[in-house]
């Protein structure tokens, strides 16, 4: 668990000893992640850590720049995060950032009339073939 004051600690769920503890240079408001032996957290150092969940080794960290107020989320084997920038960092196996998806904005317009079109769908690919989709609030 993390605490205001910057440490990263982990307890023994059934005796409530400390097992072991690190300290990040700003403080925690987030709750942590565990997956498998890895446990995530965010600090207000504006960096992403990952440590060992038995020896509290820390395993890599990213420096996302702005203070990592949200928890971290595992959804298959990529870890979420959101951050005060307004942006969500993904990252997959090993720390590596997954790659960015440009932002959109505008609106989807009828070519002849000029007027909005509810629920448009639009698909974006990257060079390498990637698709996103996205559905138009309009």
């Amino acid at each position: 668990m993390g605490f205001p004051d910057g440490n990263v600690a982990s307890f023994d769920a059934a005796t409530g000893t400390k097992k072991w503890s690190y300290r990040t240079k700003a403080g925690i408001i987030s709750s942590a992640a565990v997956s498998g032996e890895t446990v995530f957290i965010g600090s207000n150092d504006g960096n992403l850590y990952a440590f060992d969940s038995l020896t509290g080794q820390p395993l890599w960290q990213h420096e996302i720049g702005a203070w990592v107020a949200s928890s971290p989320a595992i959804s298959g084997n990529t870890l979420v995060v959101g951050a005060l920038d307004g942006n969500l960092y993904a990252f997959t196996p090993g720390g590596r950032a997954a790659q960015r998806w440009p932002r959109l904005s505008g609106q989807v317009t009828d070519k002849l009339t000029g007027k909005p079109i509810g629920g448009a769908t639009v698909i974006a690919t990257d060079s390498e073939g990637n698709r996103q989709v996205f559905r138009c609030k309009c």
